[in-house]
């Protein structure tokens, strides 16, 4: 499912799934409001949010 994001948002290539395919450890995807990862099953009524870890000091 990523690969296909970034296929219909170019300009979010490579910043979502790395050159092997798997989610970049800085993102967080959650379906349905519940944390998910590479193995996470997706129906085609699902929520999806992708989103970016954000951190400071």
């Amino acid at each position: 499912m990523m690969r296909a994001l970034e296929r219909e948002h170019p300009a979010a290539g490579g910043w979502i799934v790395d050159e092997r395919g798997l989610i970049r450890r800085h993102i967080n995807v959650f379906v349905n409001g519940e944390l998910g990862g590479d193995e996470t099953a997706v129906g085609a009524e699902d929520r999806v949010d992708v989103l970016p870890a954000i951190s400071g000091g």
